[in-house]
């Protein structure tokens, strides 16, 4: 009876070990698995984010020289002075509407990123990178809002006052067009 008894706990703690032992590794089986999908839906979104940068770029390097040109004929016509008119003012300020002029930019999987349980896995200096790009979208976009408000209804206003508006203009389109070389920088890094 002493030995059914012992071969009896025996058996009962090798049960028991084993059964432990294949919990344990069930639950690092599925961890593995849950770090594989994670990791592969990490690689899909930083995929995603530099497919959008390549696009992004091509546009930035499509729209700056279209807007320096624009910005160049605006510097022109506020230095010439004496043949400064009212109405040179409103056909500039018409081209403002132009889709180049001040095309809000937008990084749709930029923003997407940096909420979702991904960007933890990002590697840091891809979200540095990622926060300095942000940044200068920021900028840009708000520059371009400025312009856009300071540009628009000149109409009423009479030569002088229409230059310091286009004037005020030039100094948010220029800041504008420079956050734009610099997001092109970063994209370029």
């Amino acid at each position: 009876m002493k030995d059914t008894l012992k071969n009896t706990l025996k058996r009962i703690t090798f049960e028991t070990l084993f059964i432990l032992i294949a919990v344990l590794l069930g639950f690092i089986v599925n961890e593995m698995r849950e770090n594989h999908n994670e990791q592969k839906k990490t690689e899909a979104l930083i995929q995603t984010i530099q497919e959008e940068i390549v696009q992004f770029r091509l546009r930035l390097e499509d729209i700056i020289p279209k807007q320096e040109v624009f910005m160049h004929e605006l510097i022109a016509s506020i230095r010439n002075t004496d043949d400064f008119v009212t109405e040179t003012a409103r056909s500039i300020l018409k081209k403002v509407e132009s889709p180049f002029i001040l095309a809000p930019l937008s990084f749709l999987s930029l923003s997407i990123a940096q909420n979702s349980p991904q960007y933890d896995r990002f590697p840091l200096k891809f979200k540095y990178k990622m926060a300095r790009m942000t940044e200068a979208l920021t900028a840009i976009n708000g520059n371009s809002l400025k312009a856009y408000e300071v540009s628009s209804g000149p109409d009423a206003y009479t030569t002088e006052r229409t230059k310091a508006i286009l004037e005020c203009f030039l100094g948010y389109y220029s800041t504008m067009i420079n956050n734009q070389k610099y997001m092109l920088q970063l994209l370029n890094d």
